[in-house]
C-alpha cells in the first residue's frame, strides 16, 4: 500500500482533540498529505478549488453539516469523483441511510481506533487510484477512437477518389456500386491491352476501411500497368495475389473476377475468384452459362499460385455478362428476405436493369 501514502486526505472535524487523532494515525502510517480543517466552510472552500483523493468527514458540525457538505462535494463535476467517508457517533440505521443517499461511500464510528480507521481509508483510496486509472483508461479509448474514426473517414476519401479516378468509361459497360457501409470494398476496373483487347476486374474486399483503401490503390496499379503492357490475366491475378498477400491484414482477401475480351480474336476469358457465378444472358434474356468462381480469392492462396483456372466462353453479339459481388444475392425484398441464389433463376430483363454491387457488360 505504499504508493497510496502520496495521495492527498481532507480531514473535516470541528472537534481539534479528532482532527489530531486522525492526523497522528495517518502520519504514523506514512501518509505525507493529510490536510485539516475545523471550519466545514473553509474547507468546502479548499476543497472545491483542490479536489483531494479521499474526504474524511464529520456528520454533526455547527457550520455546515457532514450531509450538506457532502452532497455539495457530489454535485460539482470538479469534486464528485472524490470518495467521502462519514466520521460519527451515530450508528443507527436511518442516520447511516441518510449518510449513503449524501454520496459517503464508508463511514468510521465514534470512538474508532487505528487498524479501523486505517482499513477503511486504505480501502477507499485503493478505489479512487482504481477509479482514476479507469477513467484515464476511458479517455485513452475516446483519443484513439477519434483517432481511428479520422483514419476510417481518410480511409473513405481515398477510396472514393480512387473508384472516381478508375470509373469505367466504356460504352460497353454498364454499372452501379452502393456500398453497404461508408467505405465501400467493392472495385470496379477496366482497361485496354496494346492490341485492343479490353480487360474488366470486378473485385469484393473482405472487410473495409483503411486495408481496403490501400487494398485498392494496389490492385488498380497492378492491373492498369499489366493491362497497358498486354499481361495474360492470369498473369494479373498472380501479381495481385502476391500484393494483396503482403499488405492486407491476416484473414482478409479479395474475392475478384477478371475478364478479357480479344474482339479480333472473338474470344472471351472468366478467371473467377471468389465472386458468386458469372452469368451469361442470352440476347432473348435467357440463361445460357454460369462460370462458378473456381479459383482462390487473392489474399488467401499461397504466394505460387498460378492462377490457370480461366475459362474460355462463346458470347454472342446481343449477349450481356453479369458479374456481381455477393452483394446482389445478399440484398433483400420488399418483404425483407435475401434474393439468395435464386437471383439466377429470376427472369433476367433485357436490356437488363444494373443492380446493387453487380456489374453489366454488354458486346459492342
Amino acid at each position: 500500500m505504499d504508493d497510496l501514502k502520496g495521495m492527498t486526505i481532507v480531514t473535516v472535524d470541528d472537534s481539534p482533540p479528532v482532527l489530531a487523532l486522525i492526523n497522528g494515525i495517518l502520519q504514523i502510517r506514512g501518509y505525507t498529505k493529510v490536510q485539516c480543517f475545523s471550519s466545514s466552510v473553509q474547507a468546502l472552500d479548499h476543497v472545491q478549488k483542490n479536489p483531494p483523493d479521499l474526504l474524511l468527514l464529520d456528520l454533526i458540525m455547527p457550520e455546515l453539516d457532514g450531509y450538506e457538505f457532502c452532497r455539495k462535494v457530489k454535485g460539482s463535476r470538479a469534486t464528485e469523483d472524490v470518495p467521502v467517508i462519514m466520521v460519527t457517533g451515530n450508528r443507527d440505521e436511518q442516520t447511516l441511510s441518510a449518510c449513503f443517499e449524501a454520496g459517503a461511500i464508508d463511514f468510521i464510528g465514534k470512538p474508532f481506533g487505528p487498524a479501523e480507521l486505517l482499513a477503511r481509508v486504505e480501502s477507499a483510496l485503493s478505489l479512487k487510484r482504481s477509479n482514476d486509472q479507469l477513467k484515464s483508461q476511458l479517455t485513452e479509448i475516446k483519443l484513439l477512437s477519434r483517432q481511428v474514426q479520422r483514419y476510417l473517414d481518410q480511409a473513405e476519401r481515398i477510396f472514393t477518389n480512387i473508384i472516381r479516378r478508375e470509373a469505367p468509361d466504356a460504352p460497353n459497360v454498364k454499372f452501379m456500386i452502393s456500398p453497404a457501409e461508408g467505405v465501400s470494398g467493392d472495385v470496379l476496373l477496366v482497361a485496354s491491352t496494346p492490341t485492343g483487347a479490353q480487360h474488366i476486374l470486378l473485385g469484393d474486399f473482405t472487410g473495409h476501411g483503411l486495408s481496403a483503401a490501400i487494398g485498392a490503390t494496389t490492385v488498380a496499379n497492378v492491373f492498369n500497368a499489366m493491362s497497358s503492357k498486354g499481361r495474360h490475366i492470369s498473369d494479373i491475378m498472380f501479381e495481385i495475389n502476391i500484393q494483396m498477400r503482403l499488405i492486407l491484414p491476416t484473414g482478409r482477401f479479395f474475392c475478384a473476377c477478371l475478364i478479357a475480351f480479344d474482339y479480333i480474336k472473338g474470344k472471351t476469358w472468366v478467371l473467377n475468384c471468389g465472386l458468386p457465378d458469372v452469368l451469361v444472358i442470352g440476347r432473348q434474356g435467357g440463361l445460357k452459362r454460369r462460370v462458378p468462381p473456381i479459383a482462390t480469392p487473392p489474399g488467401l492462396a499461397p504466394v505460387d499460385c498460378q492462377y490457370d483456372k480461366v475459362e474460355q466462353i462463346i458470347v454472342e453479339d446481343g449477349d450481356h455478362i453479369y458479374v456481381y459481388s455477393d452483394g446482389l444475392i445478399e440484398a433483400n425484398n420488399p418483404q425483407g428476405e435475401m434474393f439468395g441464389e435464386r437471383c439466377w433463376k429470376m427472369p433476367w430483363p433485357v436490356p437488363p436493369m444494373p443492380t446493387r454491387g453487380s456489374m453489366r457488360y454488354k458486346r459492342p
